[in-house]
C-alpha cells in the first residue's frame, strides 16, 4: 500500500476513534437515542472501513484485480464482503433514523416495517454469502453488499436536505456541510468503486480514506462543540426559532425561558403567578412538543439550533 494512502489510512481511523468516543459521552450525557443511534451508525462505518483495509493487504485482494481476480478469491474474500454487508445494512438502519431522531421527527410506522424487512432480507443473504452459499458472480456480490450503503447514504442526503429549512445557527452550518460532502463524495466512491471492478485499481486515488476522514473529522468536532454547548446561554433567537417550529405558546415560551435560567419549577410558579401543577403541565407539554428526553436534551437542541 503506498505509503500516503497508508497515512490518510491512519488519520482517518484515528478521528472516527476520536469521533466514537465524543459521541459515547454526548450519549451518556444526554441520554438520547438520536446520539446513541448515530453512534451505531459511525461504529458500523468504522468497522466497515476496518474490514475494507483487511480486504486491500490480501494479496489475492479482488480490489486490485477487478472482476477477473474476484473469481479467483478464496473464501476469506466472501466472508469479508459478507461482514461488510452486514456493516453496510447496519448503516442503512441506524444513519437515516438517527437523522429523523436529532431533528425531532418520529418515523412512521410503514416505514420502520419496510426498512426492517428490506433489512431483513439483506441479512439473510449476507449470512449465505458468509456460509459459501450465495454464488460467487463478481457483481451480484457487490452489488447486494454495496447497495445498503448507497441507499443509506442517498437517503441521508436527502432527508438532510428536506430537513435544512428547519435548522437554524450551529445546526444548520452542519446540515449545509454534511450535504456538500455527501453530494461529492457518493458519485467519488462510486466511481472509484467501478474502477476497482473494471480492473483499474485505483491505488493512487484515495477517495475512501479521504471520505472517511472528512465524515469522522465532522463529526467529531460536532460532538466536541455540543458537550461544551451548555457553557452558551440561550439566546432569545434561538428560542424564538425553536419555539415557532414546534408550534409552543406564549406561556409555554415563558417557562422554557425561566428553565433555561435555571429557576426551579416552585420559582417559575411564583415568578409567574401560577400553581406548582401548572408549571408541571407547561413543562410536560414542552417535553411532548418537542420530543426531548429531558431539561439537558432540550437546551441542547436550543443551543445548537436543533429542532
Amino acid at each position: 500500500m503506498p505509503l500516503g494512502i497508508l497515512l490518510a489510512n491512519v488519520a482517518s481511523l484515528s478521528t472516527s476513534l476520536g469521533a466514537l468516543v465524543a459521541l459515547a459521552v454526548l450519549a451518556v450525557h444526554l441520554r438520547s437515542r438520536a446520539v446513541l443511534l448515530l453512534l451505531a451508525a459511525v461504529a458500523f462505518l468504522t468497522a466497515d472501513y476496518v474490514l475494507g483495509l483487511a480486504l486491500a493487504s490480501l494479496p489475492d485482494s479482488p480490489l486490485w484485480r477487478g472482476l477477473a481476480g474476484f473469481a479467483e478469491a478464496g473464501r476469506w474474500t466472501e466472508v469479508v464482503f459478507g461482514l461488510k454487508g452486514i456493516c453496510h445494512v447496519g448503516i442503512l438502519v441506524t444513519g437515516p433514523l438517527a437523522i429523523q431522531l436529532l431533528f425531532g421527527r418520529t418515523p412512521t410506522r410503514p416505514a420502520l416495517w419496510a426498512v426492517g424487512g428490506l433489512s431483513a432480507a439483506l441479512l439473510a443473504v449476507m449470512g449465505l454469502l458468509i456460509g459459501g452459499i450465495f454464488p460467487l458472480v463478481p457483481l451480484a456480490v457487490y452489488g447486494v453488499t454495496a447497495f445498503p450503503a448507497y441507499a443509506a447514504y442517498v437517503i441521508c442526503m436527502v432527508m438532510l436536505v428536506r430537513l435544512r429549512p428547519s435548522a437554524a445557527g450551529f445546526s444548520r452550518a452542519v446540515v449545509r456541510s454534511a450535504i456538500a460532502a455527501l453530494a461529492v463524495f457518493i458519485p467519488a466512491l462510486f466511481a472509484v468503486d467501478l474502477l476497482g471492478l473494471s480492473g483499474i485499481a485505483p491505488r493512487m486515488l484515495p477517495i475512501d480514506p479521504i471520505a472517511f476522514f472528512v465524515l469522522s473529522t465532522g463529526i467529531l468536532v460536532c460532538s466536541l462543540l455540543a458537550i461544551v454547548g451548555p457553557r452558551r446561554r440561550l439566546a432569545a433567537g434561538d428560542v424564538d426559532a425553536f419555539c415557532l417550529a414546534h408550534e409552543l405558546s406564549v406561556r409555554e415560551r415563558e417557562v422554557l425561558l425561566l428553565l433555561g435560567e435555571g429557576l426551579r419549577y416552585k420559582q417559575i410558579a411564583e415568578k409567574l403567578c401560577i400553581s406548582l401543577d401548572t408549571v408541571k403541565t407547561h413543562v410536560s407539554r414542552i417535553y411532548r412538543k418537542t420530543s426531548a428526553a429531558g431539561k439537558t436534551d432540550l437546551f441542547y437542541r436550543i443551543r445548537l439550533g436543533m429542532t
